[in-house]
């Protein structure tokens, strides 16, 4: 079963604030170098759900030079991504407890009603501050789409 979330949805999110992410980046002096990550929690995700896909992330998106990051960014979005889809908790905020052999020990992640949205590129504070926007951008999306459904339409039949 497809909800409304979609790699399509995740895609037009990214693709509405990108100049405004663009424009805070130039606004600040930072290198316009980043990479995002776009998941969920189980709640959004259930295991037959994922099983069918070829990937949990519904987006992963750079910006910049890959030539010029300091590191895989993309890796780095999608570690901390996937670390928030797992527990459940924006990675600033997780205990130590939650953490597993393997988990990145950077944050930048947010979770925002089990949309899951992870930065990577610039300060983890500014990365987390553009992941929240991008999660915002996801959950008024899916609230559009809904309202858009013809009258008397079944949810997703």
């Amino acid at each position: 079963m497809a909800g409304l979330l979609t790699p399509s949805l995740a895609e037009d999110a990214f693709a509405m604030i990108r100049p405004q992410i663009e424009a805070f980046l130039a606004s600040q002096g930072f290198a316009p170098n980043l990479a995002f990550a776009i998941t969920a929690t189980a709640a959004l995700r259930p295991a037959d759900a994922v099983a069918g896909s070829a990937s949990p992330f519904y987006l992963v998106a750079a910006l910049g030079n890959k030539a010029d990051w300091p590191a895989d960014l993309e890796a780095l979005a999608m570690a901390k991504a996937a670390k928030s889809a797992r527990t459940g908790r924006d990675s600033a905020d997780l205990p130590a407890h939650y953490l597993l052999a393997g988990d990145t020990l950077a944050w930048g992640s947010v979770v925002l009603d089990d949309i899951v949205v992870a930065c990577s590129g610039i300060k983890p504070w500014f990365d987390e501050m553009l992941a929240m926007w991008l999660a915002a951008t996801v959950k008024a999306l899916c609230k559009q789409r809904l309202t858009d459904l013809p009258a008397g339409t079944r949810f997703l039949d």
